[in-house]
C-alpha cells in the first residue's frame, strides 16, 4: 500500500530523484531504473538537479505521488491531492491518477473537493460525523442527481393526469411542486399543453443536482 498525504514530506535540498532514491533505500529497492519510471510518469523526469524547496506546488504533489508508489503498491490512499492547486495542477493530477488507475491500480481519495471527483471517481463514501452514512457507484449516483423538471402550480394533480395522458410518466407531487425525472428536452411542450388546459403555471424550470447538492442534503448542509 501507498500513501500521500496533503502535503507530502519531502527533503527540500534533494532532488526529486534524490528524494526517490532514499525513499528506495528504506524499502531495499535497487532498481535505479524503478526511479527514472517513476518520474516519467509523474512528469518530473526533466527537473534535474532542481532542488525541491524550488518546486512549484504541482510538482511537489506530484513527486509526493511518485513517493507513495515506490515497490509499485496494490493501492495508493490519497489525501487532498489536488488541494491548494491552481487548475493546470489540477489537471495534471488527474490524468496522472486516471493512468495509474487504467494500469490497475486501486486508488483510495480523501477529498471535499467533490466537482472534481466527479470526474474520476467510480465508486463514493460519504462520511459525516466520522460515520460511513452512504456507499454508492458513480453511475447510480448520477442517475439520481440527473436534470429534472419542476413546476409549480396551485392545481398539481389535475397537472399531472395531464402529463399522464402525454405518457410523461414518474412524476411526483410535494404540496404545489411537481417534479418530473427526465424529459428536460420537452419542457416547452410541457408548459405549452399545461397552458392549453388552463392550468395556471406559477413556475416551470430545470433542476441540476450536482454531487455537492447530494453530500449537503445528505449530511443536512453541515461541513463534517
Amino acid at each position: 500500500m501507498g500513501c500521500h498525504i496533503e502535503a507530502p514530506a519531502l527533503y527540500p535540498n534533494m532532488t526529486a530523484y534524490q528524494n526517490l532514491k532514499c525513499k528506495c533505500i528504506q524499502r531495499r529497492i535497487k532498481d535505479n531504473a524503478h526511479i527514472n519510471a517513476l518520474l516519467e510518469l509523474v512528469g518530473l523526469i526533466d527537473a534535474g538537479k532542481k532542488k525541491t524547496a524550488e518546486f512549484s506546488l504541482g510538482m511537489k504533489q506530484r513527486l509526493g505521488i511518485a513517493m507513495a508508489l515506490v515497490g509499485s503498491p496494490e493501492l495508493l490512499v490519497l489525501d487532498e491531492p489536488i488541494n491548494g492547486l491552481d487548475p493546470q495542477g489540477i489537471r495534471e493530477i488527474r490524468e496522472i491518477l486516471l493512468k495509474l488507475n487504467q494500469k490497475g491500480l486501486t486508488i483510495i481519495i480523501s477529498s471535499h473537493i467533490l466537482d472534481e471527483l466527479a470526474k474520476i471517481a467510480t465508486d463514493y463514501g460519504i462520511i459525516h460525523n466520522g460515520r460511513l452514512i452512504e456507499e454508492i457507484t458513480a453511475e447510480k449516483l448520477f442517475s439520481m442527481c440527473r436534470d429534472k423538471i419542476i413546476i409549480r402550480t396551485s392545481t398539481p394533480d389535475k397537472a399531472v393526469n395531464v402529463l399522464n395522458r402525454l405518457d410523461i410518466h414518474g412524476c411526483h407531487i410535494s404540496n404545489n411542486r411537481i417534479e418530473i425525472e427526465g424529459h428536460t428536452s420537452e419542457t416547452s411542450t410541457i408548459n405549452a399543453v399545461l397552458v392549453n388546459q388552463n392550468i395556471i403555471i406559477d413556475e416551470i424550470y430545470i433542476q441540476s443536482e450536482t454531487l455537492e447538492d447530494h453530500y449537503l442534503k445528505l449530511t443536512g448542509g453541515n461541513e463534517s
